[in-house]
């Protein structure tokens, strides 16, 4: 760890480096395009869209089915 990290920080960053958090950023990557390919295009931040697919494609990639189907099973525990 480089010096002069709080806690909270080193906490951080060892998340950010295992596999749980390698999947929880796949995860806000996927619901966050989502949401943002929802945006009309003139407001649509396209340069971070894009940049969100980049990372999701490059670092984070797991497959699609994980959280959709999460979805769907938790929408079917509602009914």
């Amino acid at each position: 760890m480089p010096e002069g990290l709080t806690e909270e920080q080193e906490q951080a960053s060892a998340l950010i480096n295992s596999f749980r958090g390698q999947y929880i950023m796949a995860q806000a990557l996927h619901y966050g395009i989502q949401e943002l390919e929802k945006v009309p295009v003139p407001y649509q931040e396209t340069s971070n869209l894009n940049d969100m697919k980049l990372l999701r494609a490059s670092l984070y990639s797991f497959p699609v089915e994980f959280f959709d189907n999460s979805k769907a099973i938790k929408e079917s525990l509602k009914e």
